[in-house]
């Protein structure tokens, strides 16, 4: 969408097709992981506007669906997975490598994050046996680079 001229338009289309999360850092859109409609994926690729084109990155480290994903600092961090709901991947924007965290997340998919005032806000999402959370988990700047270092 472009402000200025209160227009929308299309974007070269993703290299591959799959639901997925975006999250933006430093003027890029990311993506990583998603569902193709028959495997969770492993692949990140970023998306520069201004040039108009996808980049491949390094893949995460395991296969990622149902997760959602925000950027802390110049680290990406993922949240749950379809099969590994407390699953938890942090990615370093300067190394350009992916790791588990061992941050203390709560069972979940299909949650979303967001990122404030150097907090990390995980929301809602469902497990197996519950349909609905009504929960907000909170990871402060402290636990975020212990997780991340």
């Amino acid at each position: 969408y472009d402000i200025a001229a209160d227009s929308w338009s299309l974007a070269p289309p993703m290299p591959e097709a799959k639901e997925t999360v975006a999250v933006t850092h430093e003027g890029k859109i990311y993506v990583v992981g998603g569902y193709d409609g028959k495997h969770a994926l492993t692949t990140f690729f970023s998306y520069d506007p201004a040039t108009k084109r996808w980049s491949e990155l390094p893949d995460a480290p395991h296969p990622l669906s149902a997760h959602s994903a925000a950027v802390w600092q110049n680290k990406l961090f993922t949240f749950g997975h379809y099969t590994d709901l407390s699953a938890s991947y942090v990615y370093d924007f300067d190394t350009g490598y992916w790791r588990k965290t061992d941050l203390d997340l709560e069972d979940g998919r299909h949650n979303k994050a967001t990122m404030l005032n150097d907090h990390i806000y995980v929301i809602g999402g469902f497990t197996p046996q519950q349909s609905g959370m009504d929960l907000i988990q909170v990871f402060d700047k402290d636990e975020l680079k212990k997780a991340a270092d």
